[in-house]
């Protein structure tokens, strides 16, 4: 098992964040989005593309996400399995957006 983490660089200066990820043999583009009226952040992937894969996932911890259309399942937690949910604060230095590259969906 090796865990693969996609960074998630969300700040009060930074509340959009387009990131192109090399996964498996494949390039997506990953879409980190905060929205101050949910007070949450959002998750947008989709093929090289750009046709979409998973739209507007709101990352709440422990979060699980399988789709046919990835290479691997992904999870969302806290770094030390705490229970809250993240803040802009907190996202990018307190959670963790991964996958283990042996799981497949």
């Amino acid at each position: 098992m090796t865990l693969q983490q996609i960074p998630i660089n969300l700040n009060r200066e930074k509340t959009y964040i387009r990131s192109f990820i090399t996964w498996g043999e494949d390039t997506y583009i990953f879409t980190f989005q905060w929205s101050f009226y949910c007070k949450s952040a959002f998750l947008s992937i989709a093929d090289y593309d750009n046709n979409p894969i998973i739209t507007g996932r709101a990352l709440t911890n422990g979060l699980t996400i399988r789709n046919h259309n990835l290479p691997n399942v992904l999870y969302f937690d806290h770094k030390n399995n705490k229970t809250f949910e993240p803040t802009l604060n907190t996202i990018s230095s307190e959670f963790i957006l991964y996958f283990d590259d042996e799981e497949t969906v």
